[in-house]
């Protein structure tokens, strides 16, 4: 009997340290590590180009070009000078330049009067500038308006005109758009028709 209980206990022992062994002996798995997502780099965009300064022109500075439904002109009166606000027609728009500098002083004698169809008054006009399109249209005329300081002269387009270039007079010429432009020295004969362009 004490042998036999000798060999149980000597069979318990080796049977845990077996189990030992292939317990330590078991390799762990690699416990994998979360991968760092890294933050996309931050784009800082680019600055916009820094509009040239405006051209010195006949009126003066020419600081804004714009495209509206409506334009302030200067008609006469028997009380005098006054400003009307006039609506384009259909399918039209007005693109209307804005000069800094003279105004009233551009003097030169070269505003007249011109009509503009039955249901608009007799206008200013100069009759300097004209403009041209990119398929070398002319319009005419050039409504003008004038203050103590500032001016500014208002063409009717077709709404769907590009490539708009002013001429203010014979030999100078700016593209407007995006930003008023002076271009090379131009020689071209002003519009002999002067009335409205629809």
């Amino acid at each position: 009997m004490r042998q036999r209980a000798l060999l149980s206990g000597f069979t318990a022992v080796f049977v845990f340290v077996a189990l030992t062994s292939c317990q330590r002996e078991t390799p762990q798995a690699p416990v994998q590590q979360p991968v760092a997502k890294s933050a996309p780099p931050v784009v800082t965009p680019a600055p916009p180009p820094t509009p040239p300064p405006p051209p010195e022109t006949s009126l003066g500075k020419l600081v804004s070009v714009e495209r509206n439904g409506k334009t302030a002109v200067q008609v006469m009166t028997l009380e005098g000078v006054r400003n009307r606000e006039i609506t384009a027609y259909r399918s039209k728009t007005f693109l209307i330049l804005h000069f800094e500098g003279k105004g009233r002083a551009h003097g030169g004698g070269m505003a007249q009067m011109v009509g503009m169809g039955e249901d608009r008054p007799m206008s200013m006009s100069d009759e300097r500038s004209w403009l041209t399109d990119s398929q070398g249209k002319e319009y005419t005329p050039a409504l003008l308006m004038t203050k103590s300081a500032t001016a500014q002269i208002s063409f009717e387009v077709p709404v769907e005109a590009t490539g708009l270039v002013w001429h203010d007079g014979k030999t100078r010429a700016y593209r407007l758009e995006p930003h008023p432009v002076e271009m090379e020295e131009t020689k071209t004969a002003a519009p002999t028709a002067k009335g409205p362009t629809h």
